[in-house]
């Protein structure tokens, strides 16, 4: 099939996507009419990549949708199973790894569209960088400091003292000999002519700093994956002894929602076999991709086939030692992302952003709908007073109740006795249970004159369907269809049956303090519908985007 043929399929999905959008988008709809351009122009990579932007853009679009249902409804949720990172208020946290010069900070560039710090082939960043795009009137840096640290000689000391000096923060540090005490842990820079200067200094001394925060202007450069996510770029891999204990200590202080680790080659180098087994037991439980941003024109199908033949690697005769078999299994669990571009391209990192926001929305999301299920632990006593007399006033919860003693009719044990009758009223509307519960009490007072007059009508409503005398009465099922159901609807009297009902569940209830709770709950239910809705949409999107590949084996 011609590469032309494919894109017209695609440009066919595509418009089928236009109506997953939960509002009409003209930017996708301009799109949409570009892409037509393509088409009938026959430039069928370039319009593959739009068809790719446009899925991109419904796939944000949905997960706004999420996120923004999710804060409605998180008051309501049992604080103990909040899913992290599905909140505008608790935003993803994805941090990226790799080797040194593999590309950290130039990918932050391009989902940043500005300059993010020093990059180069030899280690450079030292310690954790934060990167959080916000409505700012201006970019600063939070910097944080170690609380104590050694800066190992005096000519180190004299150069930290001067760096310190060139950014006004010397006051803020006890020295004594070459140990520091820092006094105040809140530093800010402000000027973003000074960040890049500042980081480049900074990072020729990891023993002191402990993280920086980059607070970034929001603006219309910027990917927007950032309106979801703080990007954490960590110290490379394989670089500096002191770089690499703070690698260790990032990743395990950072509780991460998703990891990329960005590849310098198709197998990776020799040295990432180690790298890779060190990090194993910090990665355990977290959301793993490899990801490609490395230019080149090798297919994405041959790529994910060497990395495959990277991991299962059992070759171990240029001294280096290959995964065992948990590690295989482990890392052959991850995804491969295809987010290549250069340092200006910003569409192909955010495509590939897009899609693993895809997969993070649908599983939290999907987890959160989950966890807030009203229908699981409901009180049996709720659903009657949820249910509402008909117009013909033959209640459905009655109605039920009756059909059930009409189905034993037919068992074996022949017609059922007033007194089981009975039994199985109370047990089915749970009342009679709770008197015991509130003796010697107003409300215990009030609850057994309910009671005796719920017994009374339950009397008037049993002689219809029953016949007999005393404690040889038994359910007459032709009583039950010649009386029952003419008399109870035109008696109005008996229609208040299941109103005491409901007001003696209601008074208890509230006195138990469960009613609030429970009508909360309820008010949320069309909200979850919605939830559901969008996670079925982001569902129906899922794989479109063919720049994520897994990497089991099939």
């Amino acid at each position: 099939m011609s590469n032309e043929v494919k894109v017209i399929d695609l440009y066919t999905d595509l418009v089928k996507i236009q109506g997953l959008l939960p509002k009409s988008d003209d930017g996708l709809n301009d799109k949409v009419e570009t892409l037509k351009e393509l088409i009938n122009n026959s430039e069928g990579g370039h319009s593959l990549k739009k068809y790719y932007e446009g899925l991109s853009i419904g796939i944000y679009e949905l997960s706004e949708m999420v996120r923004s249902i999710v804060d409605d409804i998180k008051p309501f949720a049992n604080k103990e199973k909040d899913i992290c990172g599905i909140s505008s208020s608790e935003r993803m946290k994805v941090i990226l790894l790799g080797e040194t010069s593999a590309g950290k900070t130039t990918f932050l560039e391009r989902i940043l569209g500005e300059k993010c710090g020093e990059t180069g082939a030899i280690p450079i960043t030292a310690f954790a960088v934060i990167h959080r795009v916000e409505d700012l009137p201006n970019p600063f840096l939070d910097i944080k400091f170690k609380t104590e640290f050694d800066v190992k000689d005096s000519e180190r000391k004299n150069d930290f003292e001067q760096f310190l000096k060139n950014f006004d923060f010397q006051g803020h540090f006890k020295p004594e000999m070459n140990h520091f005490i820092c006094k105040d842990n809140d530093f800010k820079l402000y000027g973003s002519g000074k960040f890049d200067n500042f980081i480049r200094e900074a990072n020729k001394f990891p023993e002191a700093l402990d993280e920086i925060v980059w607070h970034h202007k929001k603006t219309l450069k910027q990917s927007m994956f950032t309106e979801f996510a703080d990007l954490y770029d960590m110290p490379g891999s394989g670089g500096m002894e002191s770089h690499s204990d703070n690698l260790a200590k990032a990743i395990s202080k950072y509780d991460a929602d998703v990891v990329l680790y960005l590849l310098k080659s198709d197998q990776g180098v020799p040295s990432e076999y180690q790298t890779l087994k060190s990090l194993k037991r910090h990665l355990e439980g977290k959301k793993l991709y490899f990801v490609y941003q490395i230019v080149n024109n090798d297919a994405f199908d041959n790529k994910v086939e060497a990395l495959k033949e990277f991991i299962h690697k059992t070759d171990d005769s240029d001294a280096i030692e290959p995964f065992n078999v948990e590690e295989q299994r482990f890392y052959s669990g991850a995804e491969v992302v295809d987010a290549r571009g250069d340092s200006k391209d910003k569409v192909s990192a955010d495509i590939a952003l897009s899609a693993i926001l895809q997969k993070f929305y649908i599983e939290k999301a999907g987890a959160f709908y989950s966890s807030l299920n009203m229908q699981v632990n409901e009180p049996k006593e709720f659903a009657i007073l949820d249910v509402v007399p008909t117009t013909d006033g033959i209640n459905g919860h009655l109605r039920k109740y009756l059909e059930k003693e009409k189905e034993k009719c037919n068992s074996k044990d022949g017609l059922p006795l007033w007194k089981s009758i009975s039994e199985d009223f109370e047990s089915d509307f749970s009342i009679g249970k709770n008197n015991n519960l509130f003796a010697n009490t107003d409300l215990g007072t009030t609850l057994s004159a309910l009671f005796s007059k719920i017994s009374e009508l339950q009397s008037e409503v049993l002689n219809l369907c029953c016949s007999g005398r005393g404690d040889k009465k038994k359910f007459d099922p032709t009583k039950y269809f010649n009386e029952f159901n003419v008399e109870y609807k035109d008696e109005e009297e008996c229609q208040q049956l299941i109103y005491l009902i409901q007001a003696y569940h209601f008074l208890i209830l509230t006195y138990k303090g469960q009613l609030k709770e429970i009508y909360a709950r309820k008010t949320i239910d069309p909200i979850l519908k919605r939830l559901e809705e969008y996670i079925n949409r982001l569902k129906s999107i899922e794989n479109r985007i063919s720049v994520v590949r897994n990497l089991k084996e099939e």
